[in-house]
């Protein structure tokens, strides 16, 4: 981060960073949360002292189309996507009782495209879809097995965004909703698998 903030001042090149709404849970409630919070620290520094133009973004659980369903970045969905498509029972960490704002990814690319439209730089955004649901209800959306193992130390209990900036500078809310989406993609592989 601290390269391309200095590359992209020099250059005069703007800049938006992907941030993450684990920010309001504190920047040392894991390491992920740490490194994108001293990377927003170091974009704010740029603008101050370098003239960069800049904005941040902080996503809220994106999903959608080729989102990674493997891997230590997998998000939950992708996760759950992998083991429905495996006919595995999906895993809550905990009691399910977290709650998560999900934002598809469709959304999330429009606020940024309207960031640069609008050259709306020197802006914190927060990029969610102002609802969030419990993992349970999340998971039970399948219509699957879901079995519960021993939950994850350092994650947040609750994300939701309620910040009004990207509505009020961009004219931007996201509009696609989860529980369609995830009916959407069991009708996909109902079809495939009965094709």
């Amino acid at each position: 981060t601290l390269l391309i903030a200095k590359y992209c001042a020099e250059k005069n090149i703007p800049l938006v960073f992907a941030g993450s709404s684990s920010h309001w849970s504190g920047k040392f409630k894991n390491p992920y949360t740490f490194s994108k919070d001293i990377s927003e620290e170091i974009i704010q520094l740029f603008q101050q002292h370098y003239g960069l133009k800049a904005s941040i973004a902080r996503f809220y659980n994106v999903y959608g189309p080729n989102h990674l369903k493997e891997g230590a970045y997998c998000t939950v969905i992708g996760k759950w996507e992998t083991a429905y498509e495996n006919k595995r029972p999906l895993i809550i960490y905990g009691d399910g009782t977290k709650r998560r704002d999900f934002t598809h990814v469709n959304d999330i690319i429009n606020a940024l495209v309207l960031i640069n439209e609008k050259q709306a730089w020197g802006h914190i955004f927060e990029l969610g879809r102002g609802k969030n649901y419990s993992i349970k209800e999340i998971a039970d959306l399948y219509n699957t097995e879901i079995i519960f193992e021993e939950n994850k130390p350092g994650e947040a209990q609750i994300t939701l965004c309620t910040d009004t900036l990207a509505k009020e500078l961009l004219d931007w809310e996201a509009k696609i909703d989860i529980e369609e989406y995830i009916k959407e993609y069991l009708n996909g592989q109902d079809n495939l698998r009965f094709a």
